[in-house]
């Protein structure tokens, strides 16, 4: 992806008069070099390769939430160690129950759920979360921006049972988080509201 230059009034490259009339270059270079330090595709906190501005916004503004524009969130998280890893989801707890959550806790109940954190397009950041179910494919979510380290709105699509959830939103926060196992709390505009329980799949991919 193209890299984005974002540019604040703090980022903004502006000259200063040097004594032979030009620009002070070593003002300049630190100008670029800060704005170069921006991860590439991030605006605002934002991944602008998911959904539109508008989908983004209206996400923050149904979960009222706010994106951290802290760029380390994407680097330094509370799912960094499991990148590259795939973890099998093994309890779900449902605070608002909906046909769809209900599908997901059957799934989980009777097979075997499993979610791979792809790589990410530079060290260090996380890709794609591609899920299977029993074997086959059933969806993908990608993170749209993080509302801090243990929190992030993501965008994702499913289709379970013949049932297909399409361009769905939603905020995951984190709420325990071990070597092998994480409990995440999920709200999305069509899968309701329940908190689940991933683990590692293999012991030996636990995190020391």
């Amino acid at each position: 992806m193209k890299p984005y230059v974002f540019f604040t009034e703090t980022t903004r490259p502006r000259t200063r008069p040097s004594s032979n009339g030009g620009a002070s270059r070593s003002f300049f270079s630190s100008a670029i070099m800060r704005c170069n330090a921006v991860i590439p595709g991030i605006v605002e906190g934002w991944n602008v390769s998911v959904g539109s501005a508008d989908d983004r916004a209206a996400a923050a503004k149904f979960f009222h939430v706010n994106m951290t524009e802290d760029d380390s969130a994407w680097t330094n998280n509370v799912m960094k160690p499991f990148i590259g890893k795939t973890m099998q989801m093994t309890g779900i707890d449902i605070e608002e129950r909906n046909a769809f959550n209900t599908l997901i806790e059957t799934a989980v109940l009777t097979g075997t759920v499993l979610w791979t954190i792809t790589p990410g397009p530079q060290s260090g950041l996380g890709g794609a979360w591609v899920e299977h179910i029993n074997g086959a494919y059933t969806g993908v979510a990608h993170v749209a921006g993080y509302v801090s380290r243990t929190s992030w709105i993501e965008n994702d699509n499913k289709s379970l049972f013949g049932h297909t959830i399409a361009n769905d939103w939603g905020v995951v926060d984190a709420i325990s988080v071990t070597t092998t196992t994480v409990v995440l709390r999920y709200w999305s505009y069509k899968k309701a509201k329940f908190t689940m329980t991933w683990q590692l799949q293999s012991a030996r991919d636990a995190i020391v």
